[in-house]
């Protein structure tokens, strides 16, 4: 478990932690600060192109080599930042750390779909999942921390350690664990195709895909509505967005305790419904000018429900592919990262930043909802009907409507 944390963290510490360096590097490398913000749109496109390429190879050739590969990606990089001269290097290098750090996220998952199952894996997934969510809001910090010390080109170095130290503990700790890789017969063809056809996991892939982009979007625009629009410090910002980044992180643990109780299905339409009435609060709240308190509580509500969601839907996708697991983790990510980008920039749209994310927002929660209703439930009773011996309990079991 301590080496799939260490893993789990990579690819949030590869896009946070050198957020607070941003006007170093400007002013270090002569560019302007949207040349530096591309840094971070190209690292996500790496991210995209990751999740596809590592997660088909590793159902081959098993998750050991790739996963090894990704990571000594992911450290080349780091390190080749932290010499660049150049904008275009930066650029470029951003491009393969991503890439690497995609690798590693996406053989995260696969790896913990080989090794547990059933309630287990409920359990493994939310606490990658809390770690995920907590290392959004730690980066930054810990970054202003090496600032104090160790100038940006340093940030990198630490960066390039910590991908060391994540790779040294994998290959020390975990052994080769899809046993059946190389004796497969399925060409990649099949195994995209066993999971393309999977509605269950599509419709899961539409959620986490809707609830990324809200959260995105949120991210993109906080600092504009707390401090542009309400006047915040910088200082009482960063309050308020660790505070409800603690919430996105709370609802894996959340999740798994519900679970215990519920299906996967009641547990989302449950969290869906929680984010839907969130939306629109927020959009309420800016319609009627009711101020930062109420946004504040409509952003906590949301981030919660998003988070509740996530290892959910991630026990709909890789539960029904074992022999695949790498590429459906892949297919999954590869969805969320893509529609995320696309949409959450939707969010600078138009005069009112509030009503634009409110409105945004209830209608990725419509999306969701009904990728739930159309494609995940059905699919799911259909297996429990199927099922000789009842529902499976992992997934289908005492549904209660």
């Amino acid at each position: 478990m301590f080496a799939l944390s260490l893993l789990a963290v990579l690819g949030p510490m590869t896009t946070d932690l050198y957020l607070p360096a941003f006007p170093r590097i400007a002013a270090d490398l002569h560019a302007s600060p949207a040349e530096i913000q591309w840094s971070l749109s190209v690292t996500l496109v790496g991210v995209a192109v990751g999740q596809l390429l590592f997660g088909p190879i590793s159902d081959s050739v098993g998750r050991r080599r790739p996963l090894l590969c990704a990571a000594m990606i992911h450290v080349a990089a780091s390190a080749a930042i932290a010499v660049t001269s150049s904008v275009a290097g930066l650029l470029v290098w951003r491009l393969l750390q991503g890439l690497g750090a995609a690798g590693v996220s996406v053989l995260t998952l696969a790896i913990a779909r080989d090794l547990f199952e059933g309630r287990r894996l409920v359990r493994v997934l939310a606490h990658l999942g809390l770690l995920s969510g907590l290392a959004p809001v730690a980066a930054p910090v810990l970054g202003s921390l090496l600032l104090n010390a160790l100038d940006w080109r340093g940030v990198f170095l630490v960066l390039a350690g910590y991908g060391l130290l994540a790779m040294a503990g994998y290959a020390a700790a975990l052994p080769e664990t899809a046993t059946g890789a190389g004796a497969r017969p399925a060409a990649v063809k099949d195994r995209y195709r066993a999971v393309v056809t999977d509605r269950a996991l599509l419709g899961a892939a539409v959620i986490g895909a809707t609830m990324a982009a809200g959260v995105f979007a949120y991210v993109s625009a906080s600092s504009f509505v707390y401090q542009g629009t309400f006047g915040f410090s910088a200082n009482v910002y960063a309050l308020v967005f660790a505070v409800n980044a603690a919430a996105f992180a709370l609802g894996s643990p959340a999740a798994a305790w519900a679970l215990k109780r519920l299906s996967p299905q009641v547990l989302l339409r449950w969290a869906l419904g929680a984010a839907f009435v969130a939306a629109v609060v927020l959009t309420t709240s800016a319609v009627l000018h009711a101020g930062a308190v109420g946004l504040t509580f409509a952003f906590f509500g949301f981030l919660l429900a998003a988070g509740i969601c996530m290892p959910t839907i991630q026990i709909v996708a890789l539960e029904q592919h074992a022999m695949q697991s790498g590429t459906a983790a892949s297919i999954f990510g590869f969805i969320n990262f893509g529609f995320a980008s696309i949409i959450s920039p939707l969010s600078g749209v138009g005069g009112d930043r509030i009503l634009t994310l409110g409105v945004l927002l209830a209608a990725l929660g419509c999306a969701a909802t009904l990728s739930l209703e159309l494609l995940v439930r059905p699919e799911l009773k259909g297996r429990a009907h199927a099922a000789a011996g009842g529902p499976s309990p992992s997934l289908e079991g005492h549904e209660r409507v």
